[in-house]
């Protein structure tokens, strides 16, 4: 799809120069299986910042019945995706963050790039 196209282009765009930074965040971390060796790429030079809801900051924290145990299920993605990241040799450029704030809940998603060298 287009979409696929757009992201897949701006994520290799990022891989080109150590000083560029893309950012990617979702509070529910479920990162597409087709992304992740671009993400992961050994060639890649540039930073990715991924920010996603800890635990206790998904809504579905606390829910009743099998929804309460959607948060687990997105922190073991996201156990996963760094065991990725470590066996891709790419923990010096890839970091995780859970966001989490006491009585708040993260629902930021989107993607940024912050290319190195800034060309008007």
């Amino acid at each position: 799809t287009h979409d696929e196209e757009v992201t897949s282009y701006v994520v290799f765009k990022c891989s080109e120069d150590a000083g560029d930074n893309l950012y990617m965040a979702s509070p529910y971390f479920n990162i597409a299986g087709c992304y992740l060796p671009l993400l992961l790429a050994s060639h890649s030079k540039g930073n990715l910042h991924v920010i996603t809801a800890h635990p206790k900051a998904n809504g579905f924290y606390g829910a009743s019945g099998i929804a309460g145990h959607i948060p687990s299920l997105y922190l073991l993605m996201a156990q996963e995706f760094l065991q990725a990241v470590t066996d891709a040799a790419q923990a010096h450029r890839v970091a995780l963050c859970e966001f989490a704030r006491k009585g708040w809940t993260f629902h930021a998603k989107g993607l940024w790039f912050s290319p190195s060298r800034h060309e008007c």
